[in-house]
C-alpha cells in the first residue's frame, strides 16, 4: 500500500469515527457514563458525610459519658469529705490544739494538775469508696479526642484514688494498733498527735496519715471536678462544630455546677492548685 492510499484510508477512518461519535447513540452513551460517574461521586460524598456525622455524634456522646463519670467521682469524694474525712480532721485538729495548750501550760507552771492529758481517740474506721477510674481512663484515653490537661488529670485522679485507698487502710491498721497494744496515757498522747516525746523520739505516723487522707480527698475533689469542666468545654466545642457542619441533632453537654460545695468550703480553693490551673488546655482540631 502506497503512502497516498494509507492517507486516504486514515481519512476515511477518522470521518467514520466522527460520524459515530456525533450520532445520537454515542451522545447518549457518553452522557450516561458521565452521569453515572457524577452520581457515584455524589453518593460517595453522602456516605463520607454520613460517616463523619456518626463519628462526630459518637465523640460527643463519649465526651458526655466521661463528664458524667468524672462528675460522679467528684461527688463521691465530696460526700466522703463531708461525712467522714472533714469531721475526722477537725476532731483531730481540735484535740491536738488542746494537747499543745496543755503542754504549754504545764511547762509554764499554769497547769492545775500534773496528770495526763485526757482526750478521746478517734477510733472510727471507714473504707475507701469504689471509684470508676478504669471506666474514666477507657473513655478519655480511647474514646474522647482530648488533649493536654485532661489526660494529665485522668492520671492524677487514678494516682490520688490509689493513694487515698492506701492511706485509709493504713489508718485502720494504726487504729487496731492503738486498740491492742497497751500504752501509758502520756505516751499514747505523744504518739497519737505526733509530738516529740521527752525521750526525744517522735512518732508521726497517725498524725501524718490524718493530714494525708484530708489532702488526698481534696486533691480527688479538685482533679475530678476540673476534669469534668475541661471535658464539658471540649464537648461544647464539638457540639458547636457539629451544628455548623450538620445542623441540628447534636446532644447538649452542660458544664458541671460546683457552686454549692465551693460556697460551703467543701470544694478546695483554686489558690491551692495554681500551677495546674495555669496549664494551657490544648484544643483538638474540630471539623468546621
Amino acid at each position: 500500500m502506497t503512502s497516498t492510499e494509507m492517507q486516504e484510508l486514515a481519512t476515511l477512518v477518522l470521518t467514520y469515527a466522527c460520524k459515530v461519535l456525533n450520532s445520537a447513540f454515542a451522545l447518549s452513551f457518553i452522557g450516561a457514563l458521565a452521569g453515572a460517574a457524577a452520581g457515584g461521586l455524589a453518593a460517595q460524598r453522602v456516605i463520607e458525610k454520613s460517616k463523619l456525622r456518626e463519628e462526630s455524634l459518637k465523640e460527643i456522646r463519649n465526651t458526655h459519658s466521661a463528664v458524667m463519670v468524672a462528675f460522679s467521682i467528684c461527688n463521691t469524694a465530696l460526700l466522703l469529705k463531708k461525712q467522714l474525712v472533714q469531721p475526722m480532721f477537725d476532731r483531730f485538729s481540735e484535740a491536738h490544739t488542746g494537747f499543745i495548750k496543755y503542754r504549754e501550760e504545764r511547762a509554764s507552771g499554769k497547769g492545775q494538775s500534773n496528770g495526763p492529758y485526757h482526750f478521746q481517740l478517734d477510733m472510727q474506721e471507714y473504707m475507701a469508696p469504689a471509684l470508676a477510674t478504669e471506666t474514666l481512663k477507657g473513655l478519655v484515653f480511647d474514646k474522647v479526642n482530648a488533649f493536654g490537661r485532661p489526660l494529665l488529670l485522668v492520671a492524677q485522679i487514678e494516682n490520688t484514688a490509689n493513694g487515698l485507698a492506701g492511706t485509709i487502710a493504713k489508718r485502720a491498721r494504726l487504729i487496731e494498733d492503738f486498740k491492742t497494744i497497751p500504752r501509758e496515757p502520756e505516751v499514747l498522747a505523744f504518739q497519737y498527735f505526733g509530738e516529740k516525746m521527752p525521750s526525744g523520739h517522735t512518732h508521726r505516723e497517725y498524725a501524718d496519715i490524718v493530714e494525708v487522707i484530708h489532702s488526698y480527698t481534696n486533691d480527688l475533689i479538685f482533679f475530678s471536678g476540673l476534669l469534668a469542666s475541661d471535658l464539658a468545654a471540649h464537648g461544647k466545642s464539638r457540639q458547636e462544630a457539629f451544628l455548623r457542619k450538620f445542623g441540628k441533632g447534636a446532644p447538649v453537654i452542660e458544664p458541671p455546677d460546683f457552686s454549692g460545695p465551693k460556697k460551703s468550703g467543701l470544694y478546695p480553693p483554686d489558690s491551692e492548685y495554681s500551677a495546674l490551673l495555669k496549664w494551657v488546655v490544648d484544643k483538638a482540631v474540630v471539623p468546621q
